[in-house]
């Protein structure tokens, strides 16, 4: 493919994964669509971070340290700032890239009523407990169906119009979720989440930061209560309790998952109940039996 216009901005921000960095970074540059710059913002890891970036000996590569104080909006805002292109995409430090993501998602910004384009994903790392979810056509999302379907960060490309995400605390690990909704509402346009998988999302089974997004999601229902009726505000509680009951399942810890699972019950509906109630039911099984189920039924 010719490198031609436009400039596409990707940033990545960073913090002790070296490893992973590098196979993130190696996905990123080997990019059918060539004219994009890499912007790298550490939160200075405990190794030498830029002679590490030095070694990728490219040009397209600018790298950054900057103290974030455990918000890592503040150093996507960094990034932002710092980039130059038409288009900005966002990569975890742990997330792949397909080869033909960028070329594929510039397509559709000819449509004038897309603010950003995201992608389905294949689901690598602790898996065991995960499946992928198969998509059957493309879907334009606008601010009902962005609050019942986030974007995975990783996949995201939006039009450089300045926006920021937020630095709230409240909103840590969720930052994503809001910077999501935000620009669809200042925009008054729609995400475009294309069927095909153009991202390898990384899953960690044991990792407190899903525990915290889904506890610091209220803080998102709550934040654009405004703009739900009130089927849709529970209907968004029941849900995160029901996913927080989940997560704590899969980790085995059955009394949390219970204090959640009855939590979700509390805003649920029939239709949506027996997500609780089946939660709840395999509560009563060994350890044993529980990661059979997860693992063949529950994924």
């Amino acid at each position: 493919m010719v490198n031609n216009t436009p400039l596409v901005s990707v940033i990545v921000t960073t913090y002790n994964r070296k490893k992973l960095l590098k196979e993130t970074i190696d996905s990123i540059l080997n990019q059918s669509y060539k004219n994009f710059e890499l912007i790298i913002v550490d939160n200075y890891s405990n190794y030498d971070f830029l002679s590490h970036i030095n070694t990728f000996s490219d040009d397209r590569i600018n790298a950054y340290q900057n103290a974030n104080d455990s918000i890592i909006a503040v150093n996507r805002n960094y990034g932002i700032k710092k980039a130059k292109g038409e288009y900005i995409a966002f990569c975890d430090d742990d997330d792949l890239w397909m080869e033909n993501k960028l070329e594929e998602q510039l397509k559709y910004f000819e449509d004038e009523n897309i603010i950003g384009v995201g992608s389905s994903l294949i689901l690598i790392g602790d898996t065991k407990l995960y499946k992928n979810k198969i998509y059957k056509s493309n879907r334009l999302l606008k601010f009902n169906n962005i609050i019942k379907e986030i974007v995975p960060l990783s996949s995201l490309i939006v039009r450089n119009l300045g926006y920021l995400f937020s630095e709230d605390k409240s909103l840590d690990c969720v930052e994503d979720f809001d910077f999501q909704i935000s620009i669809i509402l200042k925009s008054n346009k729609g995400i475009l989440k294309v069927k095909e998988p153009l991202i390898f999302y990384r899953v960690i089974l044991h990792s407190f930061a899903y525990i915290n997004k889904a506890n610091n999601g209220i803080n998102i229902i709550n934040k654009y209560r405004k703009y739900l009726s009130m089927w849709q505000y529970k209907f968004m509680l029941c849900s995160y309790y029901t996913n927080l009951g989940t997560r704590y399942l899969r980790m085995f810890q059955k009394k949390r998952a219970l204090h959640f699972f009855l939590k979700g019950f509390q805003y649920g509906f029939p239709v949506t109940n027996y997500k609780q109630l089946l939660g709840i039911f395999m509560l009563l099984f060994p350890k044993k039996t529980l990661i059979y189920i997860l693992t063949r039924h529950y994924k």
